[in-house]
């Protein structure tokens, strides 16, 4: 893969990444009655997992095909080591992937929950996207 390809490829997974964001700001935005907040949660989640898997398209390195964002987040290549550190613990985030799909033995989230997450996602979205120069002009704005 050429560097111009990985480049297209990153920006096509950072634009779902933004528009899972946007659509879960969307939700939030609404009227009370309108917001769910699983679905924002489950939307965060999404951008969070597909903007640390836009690290390894970037840096041209396989990921694994999971939802755990915190092990996406700890077998990152060296040179991300420090990325996301404002945010040690992802495992909360992870758990909106299947919980916040299904039914089940779980405590549904709240509009707190979701406000959480919203904030959590945006903060790593953006923080790649402040790290990639290249990618600063085309996407910034976005958000």
């Amino acid at each position: 893969m050429n560097p111009n390809d990985s480049d297209s490829e990153t920006i096509t997974w950072l634009n779902y990444a933004i528009d899972d964001l946007k659509t879960a700001k969307l939700i939030l935005s609404t009227t009370d009655d309108w917001i769910v907040p699983r679905n924002i949660c489950y939307l965060c989640q999404q951008a969070v997992e597909k903007a640390l898997k836009a690290i390894y398209v970037y840096e041209n390195h396989r990921f694994h095909k999971i939802h755990d964002l915190d092990s996406l987040k700890n077998n990152l290549p060296d040179s991300w080591k420090n990325f996301g550190n404002t945010l040690q613990d992802l495992s909360q985030l992870s758990d909106w992937a299947i919980e916040g799909r299904y039914p089940g033995d779980w405590t549904p989230p709240n509009v707190n929950d979701a406000t959480t997450a919203y904030t959590q996602a945006k903060e790593i979205v953006k923080e790649f996207i402040s790290r990639s120069l290249s990618f600063q002009d085309k996407l910034l704005e976005k958000l």
